[in-house]
């Protein structure tokens, strides 16, 4: 609002447009000259730095080279690796050998060497110290992957130097290695020690302490990079990498590479007694940060410059913009508004003492509405639990059970029948919610014991995973499904053949259409009755998918639907497969909460 009544303003533009002018020449003027100088500097200091650095890295790569170098030297001259490469069974001339060999190649543990190996070729033989085993050649061709032999493949071929480095993978695999081969000879006796470098942490012993955003690589004489961060292959052509487009074998130098997108440094070092060039590229936008904030300086006198034009333009300006703009302000701040404000204008006052009003207004309508809605809410949910209420029958229930008892025995149907009953009415008004799955099904199991007195023998099957037992479940909602599969399914088809209800729970991992995939309740109600044609089934659909009204045609399957819909919102769902003549199947899915205490608060009777 501010801007588009600013640039309407003729004065404000003509005022805004000299400062500026005046302003931008000055910082240009200024700008150009210090940036000039600030580049040569910065230039100079970055080279000094980073050809320190790679200096320090190339020094590293020289030692560990030398280390590696050392350690196989002094290997070949040690007596008892000598007797391993000359005997056949080092181990009966030595108590426990194999022990001080394993022992002899842990003191040159570094952290940038993976193993050792000790072969004598005579004998067929090899000693690795990443596993401390002593394994015949055959043996471990024949056991493949679980043995290193890549440097196999290179051995007689280093046979005419003493020493070798070369670069492998470890068994064609990761991790890759800098392998250093030293052959031993005495006489027609001969031995190979392998030193085995892992790139990766050598690489990782090279920076360590170093800026995280450098990179660091080592390129081979064949222009192919053995060494970088998060190797991928074990050879990498330079010119597949975009900042060593300026790699040139077997030179030193340094430079700063400039581009639209990324300003960096780059440097290498050439390591002649190796045919290595090391090489670093190390980002410098810390170093333009430092330019930048120099400008910055320069920027903000002008900045002062403008803004001076701008609080006189806003002066200015403010006579024909500032009744709009306090209007603006009370919209946002409403709560802010005082009727004796004396900064506002009898007419501002006027009108946004109609608009607060109206604004408080809308504020209590909704207040008042969220708290009806909850009302409504609490009282759907509490008029669904109470199918079953009444206090005084489950009182009268046990009387009559007493009576009955008394006067023809405790082992009566009608006592049998009343006592379940009475279970059943105590589960109903019993204070919790929610109960676990135990309780539930044995509310159901005593329903069905109860039917079976009205509809004669029918066949029962509970298959209940325990692990599910005590999950939380909305208090009765199978027993709805069990009544209507019991009254529309195996009732009604009594005449013709076996009636059979089976009622399986069982936990699963589900995926809903919220697109969450939960640790779910699986529950089944299978029977065997009638089953519902294509028509009613279709309305028995609709009636579940209608979450804000519960049908009256079918209110116990709605009702069960609707409730689970309250509590659990789209993270449930229930499906009914029938077939006309051959049963029906009901299928409830819900999240699988644990409940902390497998029991539910007993009622007193009243």
């Amino acid at each position: 609002m501010k801007k588009r009544l600013y640039i309407k303003n003729v004065s404000f533009l003509r005022n805004f447009g000299i400062l500026l002018t005046v302003l931008l020449v000055v910082i240009f003027i200024f700008a150009s000259s210090i940036y000039r100088n600030s580049l040569r500097t910065l230039q100079q200091e970055i080279k000094g730095i980073n050809e320190s650095t790679t200096q320090e890295l190339k020094n590293r790569v020289e030692e560990v080279l030398a280390a590696c170098n050392e350690i196989a030297g002094n290997l070949a001259v040690d007596e008892k690796i000598q007797l391993y490469f000359t005997h056949s069974k080092p181990e009966y001339l030595l108590g426990n050998y194999y022990t001080d060999i394993a022992g002899k190649l842990d003191v040159y543990a570094m952290p940038y060497i993976d193993s050792i190996i000790l072969y004598a070729p005579k004998y067929e033989r090899f000693f690795d110290s990443s596993h401390g085993w002593n394994v015949n050649l055959n043996e471990a061709w024949k056991l493949g992957q679980h043995y290193d032999l890549t440097w196999m493949d290179d051995l007689e071929e280093s046979e005419r130097t003493t020493s070798v480095y070369y670069t492998r993978a470890k068994a064609d695999r990761w991790p890759y290695y800098f392998t250093l081969m030293k052959h031993w000879r005495q006489g027609e006796a001969e031995g190979v020690i392998l030193v085995n470098v892992d790139l990766s942490k050598l690489h990782d012993h090279l920076i360590a302490g170093r800026n995280e955003a450098m990179q660091l690589f080592l390129v081979d004489k064949n222009d192919q990079i053995i060494l970088k961060e998060d190797k991928q292959e074990l050879y990498t052509p330079v010119e597949k990498v975009d900042n060593l487009n300026s790699f040139c074998q077997g030179e030193s130098f340094s430079k700063i590479n400039v581009s639209e997108k990324e300003a960096y440094t780059y440097v290498q070092a050439y390591i002649k007694e190796y045919d290595l060039t090391c090489v670093t590229v190390t980002p410098i936008s810390d170093y333009f940060i430092q330019l930048t904030e120099v400008q910055h300086r320069f920027f903000g006198i002008c900045f002062i410059m403008v803004l001076v034009a701008m609080v006189l333009a806003f002066i200015y300006s403010m006579k024909l913009v500032k009744p709009l703009q306090d209007i603006k302000h009370l919209l946002n701040s409403p709560n802010e508004w005082q009727v004796d404000d004396k900064r506002y204008s009898e007419d501002i006052r006027e009108i946004a003492d109609q608009i607060v009003t109206h604004l408080e207004t809308n504020s209590l309508l909704r207040k008042e509405l969220d708290e009806r809605l909850d009302l409504l809410r609490d009282a759907q949910m509490l008029a669904l639990q109470a199918q079953i209420n009444p206090h005084f029958v489950f009182n009268t229930l046990n009387i009559a059970s007493l009576m009955i008892e008394t006067e023809c025995g405790e082992g009566h149907p009608t006592v049998q029948i009343l006592t379940g009953l009475s279970d059943i009415l105590r589960y109903s008004l019993s204070k919790n919610e929610n109960v676990c799955i135990r309780e539930e099904i044995e509310s159901v199991e005593k329903y069905l014991s109860i039917m079976q007195y009205r509809y004669g023998d029918f066949e029962i099957e509970i298959d209940v995973d325990e692990k599910v037992y005590y999950y939380a479940i909305p208090k009765l909602v199978i027993q709805p499904l069990v009544e209507n599969a019991l009254r529309h399914g195996i009732a009604v088809s009594l005449g013709s053949k076996a009636g059979m209800i089976k009622v399986e729970a069982k936990e699963i991992e589900y995926k809903y259409d919220s697109e969450k995939c939960i640790q779910s309740i699986c529950i089944d109600i299978v029977d065997n009755g009638v089953g519902i044609d294509k028509e009613k089934l279709e309305a028995l659909r609709e009636s579940i998918a209608e979450h804000n009204n519960i049908s009256r045609e079918h209110i116990g399957v709605s009702n069960v639907a609707h409730r689970l819909y309250l509590i659990f919102h789209n993270e449930q769902k229930i499906s009914i497969e029938s077939t006309f003549g051959k049963g029906t199947h009901v299928r409830m899915i819900f999240p699988a909460v644990t409940i902390k205490s497998g029991k539910v608060e007993s009622m007193e009777e009243e």
